[in-house]
């Protein structure tokens, strides 16, 4: 007779994969998009650890109107807040790091922007990430800077899920202002509720297999191609054409606004954010309706290079600065 030791270290168990979901959510959405993108994994066995970003101080929601348009120049600029101590090791090792944001003003947002640019961003250094992004409906632009980040931290990206609000421009602007500044999601009127559909979040569980399958092979080789078959992101030609041209418009308003002295505070700064704060409504409800309809006749004008564009911002490869 003999007996196998714990010292032989037979029939041990490998340990568990390790998933770190770092995130900021403001209204909640994203945390619940997250946990059911993560749900198979946490089913399975995975070691989910949750790391909300959390701005010092925190940034209101709803927002103030106020408050919301001041934030407009700093978030362009790229100009990072003061975030609390991380909740993990920024030098702990993980087998995936999803990456939960969302964009403001064409741009990321300031927390998720900071928590990149900052010492706890170095916890991607060498790790493959996932990032996951819940918005109106324009995230082009803000992902190319995410990329950016992503890659400047050291880690390697290698999936992207896109969750956005299916209702047509002019009716999601109506209904996430609402929700934004009165905290009120629900539909009313006729228009839908707020943000990503409710069952859109649910319907995410769909892409956790795939990130499952890649943790288990130790490899994510071909990630993003298997998510984008799952509909993980959907490119609009036309709001393509728009962002490019918005956030060359939004750049030289951050400028205008910050001044050479970038100073936060003060009589000139509160009338140009009044200014642009009169700007943006106008611009969004009265010109962009005839921009998009020019963009989407451009579109189809040129469809072997808005084939490129749609693949390019499908993918997670980052075009060349001179591309």
């Amino acid at each position: 007779m003999f007996s196998l030791t714990p010292q032989l270290g037979l029939f041990q168990q490998p340990a568990p994969a390790r998933v770190l979901a770092v995130y900021y959510s403001q209204s909640g959405q994203m945390r619940r998009i997250l946990e059911r993108v993560l749900a198979p994994l946490v089913a399975a066995g995975v070691e989910v650890l949750w790391a909300p970003i959390e701005p010092v101080p925190a940034y209101p929601f709803p927002w103030r109107a106020r408050e919301f348009f001041d934030a407009f120049p700093e978030t362009v600029a790229g100009i990072p807040c003061a975030l609390r101590a991380p909740s993990f090791d920024p030098d702990g090792q993980y087998d995936l790091v999803v990456l939960g944001w969302q964009p403001w003003f064409l741009s990321p947002s300031i927390p998720a922007a900071s928590f990149l640019r900052g010492e706890a961003g170095r916890v991607l250094a060498g790790q493959p990430v996932v990032t996951v992004v819940g918005a109106r409906n324009m995230w082009l632009m803000a992902q190319e800077e995410i990329k950016r980040l992503v890659r400047a931290a050291g880690g390697l990206l290698v999936g992207n899920i896109a969750l956005v609000d299916r209702a047509p421009n002019l009716v999601s602007a109506v209904t996430i202002l609402r929700w934004m500044l009165k905290g009120k999601r629900e539909p009313f009127l006729g228009f839908p509720e707020a943000g990503v559909r409710s069952e859109d979040v649910d319907a995410a569980a769909r892409f956790g297999p795939v990130l499952l399958s890649h943790l288990r092979a130790g490899s994510f080789a071909g990630a993003q191609q298997q998510l984008r078959s799952l509909g993980a992101v959907q490119v609009s030609p036309p709001l393509m054409a728009i962002e490019r041209r918005g956030i060359l418009i939004f750049r030289l308003w951050s400028r205008f606004i910050l001044g050479r002295k970038r100073a936060p505070a003060g009589w000139a700064r509160r009338a140009k954010v009044a200014i642009f704060s009169v700007y943006l409504p106008f611009v969004l409800f009265l010109v962009s309706p005839l921009v998009f309809l020019f963009a989407a006749l451009g579109a189809r004008l040129r469809p072997a290079r808005t084939a490129r564009e749609v693949d390019y911002h499908s993918g997670v490869d980052l075009r060349a600065p001179d591309a």
